[in-house]
């Protein structure tokens, strides 16, 4: 039976469950609805708590629950992508190189789902993110997400010394959105098409696919233009190398970040 939450004193009574099954039910509403789109009592009322007041008890705030979320799933996926890029060989040059790098980033954020037995809308939760006007919102992905991706920057610059910096990191940032979107709609079509045994090995098929879709695009030869940009010395300055700022742009170009 669940309680009411009123007094704090009861927390170490409280099973554990009850917080993950807030997260999960906030997870998939902010999935499907945004991060602006929901309240602290709807999430309640999806996770089947009788008491309206438990998300505000467990988190405080519509911030708190996101912020909850990327500690509940982030900390995973920054260790996986680290591991995966410590694990990248160093005799790879080139394209291999390239994918690689890609591989790093795409395959520990699409099977986070995988590593947990918890149900997971996280994918879609963050294209959502990605998305939308929520300033709060980026300031804590901004905040969260800095070492693995940066990381990961600085290994696709070494291996593309011919891309100029300004135009790998606006490739680098459309490649992490894309990565995010593909994902997240892989995930809604399985979901909808409930598809029978196998399920596991398609998907990992069209996650290699994506792969393959995304390295080809970062490491896409110059065209003329951007070639003689480079050459006059007249392309946009870039800002801190590896910086996110414009993967979460705003809709009005403007990605809130000083």
């Amino acid at each position: 039976m669940k309680r009411s939450r009123a007094d704090p004193h009861d927390e170490e009574h409280e099973p554990e469950t009850t917080r993950e099954q807030l997260l999960i039910a906030a997870e998939r509403l902010f999935a499907r609805d945004g991060t602006t789109g929901v309240s602290l009592r709807a999430i309640a009322r999806e996770a089947g708590q009788r008491n309206t007041g438990a998300v505000h008890y467990y988190f405080g705030s519509r911030e708190g629950v996101i912020e909850a979320i990327f500690e509940f799933r982030a900390a995973g996926i920054d260790k996986a992508r680290t591991e995966a890029l410590d694990a990248i060989p160093s005799h790879l040059r080139g394209s291999e190189r390239v994918r690689a790098v890609v591989a790093a980033i795409v395959v520990p954020f699409a099977e986070q789902a995988e590593a947990s037995s918890m149900e997971s809308h996280y994918p879609r939760f963050v294209a959502q993110l990605i998305q939308s006007e929520d300033e709060i919102a980026h300031r804590i992905w901004r905040a969260r997400f800095s070492g693995s991706i940066e990381s990961a920057y600085a290994r696709l610059a070494e291996a593309l010394p011919q891309v100029p910096a300004a135009v790998l990191q606006h490739r680098f940032a459309t490649l992490f959105r894309l990565a995010v979107y593909a994902t997240a709609d892989l995930d809604r079509g399985f979901e909808r098409s409930r598809p029978p045994a196998g399920h596991d090995a398609q998907r990992r098929l069209q996650i290699e696919n994506v792969i393959d879709m995304l390295a080809a695009a970062v490491a896409a030869p110059l065209s003329e233009a951007l070639r003689d940009a480079a050459t006059k010395g007249s392309l946009a300055r870039p800002t801190r190398p590896g910086s996110l700022s414009r993967v979460f742009r705003r809709p009005n170009g403007n990605s809130g970040e000083s």
